[in-house]
């Protein structure tokens, strides 16, 4: 049974092919779409790891500068950065589950995307979890503008 949000049939995503049978959807008639799961260097963050000289105290400074007006270079020596990516799959393939009466030109929602694009903008990128989408077909062309994304200040 399809589910709908706002009027818009959801579209599912599998990141695990082995919890649900694959090939019995196939069999079925819906269309399986394999992506790459990429990460988005934008999305990447950073950290910085200090050590106070005389203390020996570690302080972790991430991207929300807040942290850094309370904090004293002068008194901290630099142990690591760290850049790295903040969200965890469980594999590096995922799949969009396509349910076989779709029709071209359907807009619909994508509950979970597979690919990366910047949700939110505040003291570095959030990933976006869910978007419309449109069915051309052979592929789903989503339906993302970067500048209706929400910029936090503050």
């Amino acid at each position: 049974m399809d589910k709908y949000i706002n009027g818009l049939r959801i579209i599912e995503t599998t990141r695990n092919f082995y919890e649900i049978n694959i090939n019995n959807l196939i069999d079925n008639g819906y269309i399986v779409l394999v992506k790459k799961v990429e990460p988005l260097p934008a999305l990447f963050n950073n950290i910085h790891i200090f050590q106070h000289k005389q203390t020996k105290h570690i302080a972790i400074l991430g991207m929300d500068g807040r942290q850094w007006n309370r904090f004293k270079k002068s008194e901290h020596e630099l142990l690591e950065k760290i850049i790295y990516y903040p969200y965890t799959f469980e594999n590096p393939y995922a799949a969009y589950l396509i349910p076989p009466d779709i029709q071209i030109n359907e807009r619909v929602f994508v509950a979970d995307l597979i690919e990366d694009y910047i949700g939110m903008k505040h003291w570095g990128n959030s990933r976006l979890k869910s978007c419309e989408a449109i069915w051309n077909g052979k592929n789903l062309e989503i339906l993302y503008n970067e500048y209706q994304m929400p910029n936090v200040i503050g």
